[in-house]
């Protein structure tokens, strides 16, 4: 079952204000593909993901950094505050719910982990299932993907300026499913150094389909937010949304954007704590005050002291 954490009027107001959506009156009763799809490419545009939050705290508390409570999930995500996944996916989740939309949770192993360090979503309409994962990067909400495709890969969709499906594949001795991307010329990142199949394709997260809750999220996901050797991105800045559609992110150091024509841009690359939170503050500042942007890059370059070397990744 969902799990609801926000009335259905908490929900309209949010995706009216916040996703500025006009939800027709055709819309509002009834749980539909487009509309879900709509929801989704808004959430995309309109809630950042960041780390900035999870870095801003005192030094001496580095290494003891909780997962957020849920009542700070609600308040980071409908104040547009910034998360990772499980702020990101649990309230996507909850706001998807209160719009009476059959949602469960999954949980994934991302980029090779050994243990379920990722939450996602799946949601249920007419009997069929569409992966519906806010906090994955690179971008999966833009075309949403079908979990009941026939044969052992997914149709391919072009998603910002990558190309994404999902593959059948075996996970702890059972049928799951992997989601996977594939540079294109003008999309690789420097520095990022990922296995690819032949065919170039590159695991992003690897889930079984069962439904979880809560409750059974809690410690994979506790253990996740606090192990930089589950999850090095507690460790790193990492922010993104798609404006519009398109990539703007900020990677450690460096800003990514991208062109009209799904072309990959690079900025320069921040050379210092006061150029990085300038950069910031430029691109998400109306997320992220600066106060808690320059704590949280502070601790950046404490957490991974060449963090502003020219080959950092």
């Amino acid at each position: 079952m969902p799990s609801r954490y926000l009335t259905n009027q908490e929900a309209l107001t949010f995706v009216t204000e916040k996703l500025h959506l006009r939800l027709s009156n055709f819309e509002r009763p009834a749980p539909s593909l487009p509309l879900l799809q709509k929801i989704c490419t808004a959430f995309a545009a309109e809630v950042p993901y960041a780390s900035i939050r999870h870095l801003d705290v005192p030094v001496d508390r580095l290494n003891r950094r909780q997962l957020p409570t849920l009542e700070q999930v609600k308040d980071t995500g409908m104040n547009l505050k910034g998360g990772m996944c499980y702020e990101m996916n649990v309230f996507l989740h909850w706001l998807l719910a209160g719009l009476d939309f059959q949602v469960e949770f999954l949980l994934g192993k991302a980029y090779g982990s050994r243990v379920n360090c990722h939450l996602l979503n799946y949601v249920d309409i007419d009997g069929r299932r569409y992966l519906v994962d806010g906090g994955s990067y690179p971008m999966i909400l833009e075309r949403l993907i079908c979990l009941d495709f026939k044969g052992e890969v997914s149709p391919v969709t072009l998603q910002s300026i990558w190309e994404v499906r999902v593959r059948r594949t075996v996970v702890d001795g059972e049928a799951g499913y992997v989601e996977q991307f594939r540079w294109t010329e003008n999309a690789a990142i420097a520095n990022w150094k990922i296995p690819t199949d032949p065919d170039g394709w590159a695991d992003i997260n690897e889930f079984i389909l069962v439904p979880r809750t809560l409750e059974e999220v809690y410690e994979p996901m506790k253990r996740s937010y606090t192990d930089a050797t589950i999850s090095p991105i507690v460790n790193r800045v990492f922010c993104y949304r798609y404006p519009e559609g398109r990539l703007l992110q900020i990677r450690n150091t460096v800003l990514h954007t991208e062109a009209a024509e799904r072309v990959h841009l690079i900025g320069k690359r921040a050379q210092s704590q006061q150029s990085l939170v300038r950069l910031i503050v430029e691109h998400f500042g109306q997320y992220l005050p600066e106060d808690v942007v320059a704590r949280a890059v502070s601790n950046f370059e404490v957490l991974c002291p060449h963090a502003f070397s020219s080959t950092f990744d």
